[in-house]
């Protein structure tokens, strides 16, 4: 067994998104680093996912050691941690985006860090924050619906549940301090990636940044076109570039833009690595019925946004508390914020 004194000490770094791993990237530059080493796992689970994570970090160099590997199967984690459990390291800081449950396992019985930093994971920090400040994200399954105690009981006994991200800081966009979560949160204002485009000009174009609004958000998809109308009252479409969530319907939208005048324009990459790689000029407004990728402009350039505000009733149920969150840190941003109506014909 080794002894403290000739014990590796590192910071790891686990991510499973490219919007973790650029998280985790502004983390390494904000982040007292000691000189400690920093070690990063960051697992895909798709090809997009994989091409994106690569392209982010030939801009970035900052990690000591990097695995990138396919998350699944299983067999995939296992060998990337299989030379990091032969140095038997002490964790002294694990900053997190998302976890499995094989490394919750390995966190709470072998690695056992010293402190833990989360990343935002887009709006679902703003789900998953308030229930660790309440150390009830126990009781959750992966997608946050409720489990049964017993279930709980028995993934705390296999050392599978992440409790450990109880003592937990945020490094963080967002304001949560709503969650009693303040002197918990270090804020990220993406300084590594804002720095890579101060030098960009800025275009003549006002960005849409879609969500999922006709796939997940609104109660009934129907009602999507109808608020594109009402868009279209109030913005010249012709000088709009709708930039599409990636699960948005291209044939939706292509019929939307042929319809009202804009431009469909869809990145290879998510936003934040297409604004180094896709783009030459930046745009001169910011427009959208809500996203998290929308505060995250803010701080990359800094432009006039504007958000249009559905009526709640028109959100599904299960998905305001989503919505809600993008206009909690607009508010925060000082944003435009214009209230939309169920329909262009009653108003």
């Amino acid at each position: 067994m080794r002894t403290r004194v000739d014990t590796v000490e590192i910071q790891l770094f686990i991510c499973r998104s490219p919007l973790q791993l650029l998280n985790c990237i502004e983390a390494n530059e904000a982040l007292d680093r000691r000189a400690r080493r920093s070690v990063l796992l960051a697992g895909h689970v798709s090809a997009r996912d994989e091409a994106m994570m690569s392209r982010l970090l030939t801009h970035y160099d900052g990690f000591s050691q990097v695995s990138l590997f396919p998350l699944y199967p299983l067999k995939n984690q296992k060998a990337a941690l299989r030379p990091l459990l032969g140095e038997a390291p002490a964790v002294a800081r694990l900053i997190v985006g998302d976890t499995t449950q094989y490394l919750n396992r390995l966190l709470n019985r072998r690695l056992k860090p010293e402190s833990v930093v989360m990343v935002d994971d887009g709006a679902s920090t703003l789900s998953r924050a308030p229930l660790i400040a309440a150390r009830s994200l126990h009781r959750y399954r992966k997608n946050l619906a409720p489990q049964a105690p017993v279930v709980s009981w028995i993934k705390h006994g296999l050392a599978l549940d992440p409790r450990f991200l109880y003592k937990a800081k945020f490094f963080s966009m967002y304001d949560l301090s709503g969650f009693g979560l303040a002197e918990r949160t270090i804020r990220n204002e993406f300084a590594w990636l804002s720095a890579l485009l101060a030098h960009k000009p800025v275009g003549a174009a006002t960005w849409f940044i879609g969500s999922n609004f006709a796939g997940d958000l609104l109660a009934h998809s129907e009602d999507y076109p109808k608020l594109i109308a009402q868009l279209a009252e109030r913005e010249d479409m012709r000088t709009l570039e709708y930039i599409p969530h990636r699960k948005e319907s291209d044939e939706l939208l292509q019929s939307l833009s042929h319809a009202h005048g804009f431009r469909l324009r869809r990145f290879e990459n998510m936003l934040e690595i297409a604004l180094l790689d896709e783009i030459d000029t930046l745009p001169a407004r910011i427009v959208s019925f809500g996203s998290s990728a929308v505060n995250t402009l803010h701080r990359l350039i800094r432009r006039p946004t504007t958000l249009y505000r559905l009526p709640p009733e028109l959100i599904s149920a299960p998905r305001r508390a989503v919505v809600d969150g993008f206009f909690l840190e607009a508010d925060t941003n000082g944003f435009e914020i214009r209230p939309l109506s169920r329909s262009s014909e009653q108003e």
